[in-house]
């Protein structure tokens, strides 16, 4: 907090005139706040104080979803979800959202992704919305257990809000409608007309 002093007035102030004192106010930690300032008045003999008390927050936000079920997928194959965060504060935010457990390292220093989000980031002005779709393409035979999409807030925190991600990928049972394919005599490097 920082309080600028007006410039001095042309003449001596009377008693019915006063003086405007501007304090801003800029916070980068989040919770309750005082701070007393001592302004020194000429010829007063003690100074006056004036205490600045508050409760900096950031800002309030959800998703529509409680959860992203995608239920069950088929492999390889893409399938896309889409979901609404909702800033419901007063205030802008800027976001960024990720899915932890989706960067898995492959042999040779690459990486796996399954899951695309879009956007992955940006600002949203006071109580605005704006449509997020996640879309996963399974290259992983599995129940995805323990897996969620995360924000961050900018100048907040990490990690305020997980919504957990529901999927399984399977490989369809394939059974052919015949056990047994006789061809009979077969010519070598002959193609049928």
């Amino acid at each position: 907090m920082a309080a600028r002093r007006p410039a001095p007035p042309h003449s001596p102030p009377l008693q019915t005139q006063g003086v405007t004192l501007t304090v801003d106010f800029c916070s980068d930690i989040l919770g309750e706040f005082n701070e007393l300032f001592r302004v020194e008045l000429k010829g007063a003999a003690e100074p006056l104080t004036i205490l600045f008390k508050g409760c900096v927050i950031g800002p309030s936000f959800h998703f529509d979803l409680d959860s992203l079920d995608f239920g069950l997928c088929s492999y390889d194959i893409t399938k896309p979800l889409t979901c609404t965060l909702a800033n419901s504060s007063d205030i802008s935010m800027t976001f960024s959202l990720r899915i932890p457990k989706d960067n898995v390292e492959l042999p040779g220093g690459r990486f796996k992704t399954e899951f695309i989000i879009e956007p992955d980031s940006g600002t949203l002005a006071p109580n605005e919305e704006r449509d997020i779709e996640i879309t996963l393409t399974s290259t992983s035979v599995k129940v995805y257990e323990d897996y969620g999409l995360t924000i961050d807030v900018d100048r907040v925190g990490d990690a305020l809000l997980t919504v957990p991600i529901v999927a399984e990928c399977r490989v369809p049972d394939i059974q052919p409608r015949i056990a047994n394919l006789q061809l009979d005599n077969c010519f070598l490097r002959c193609v049928p007309d």
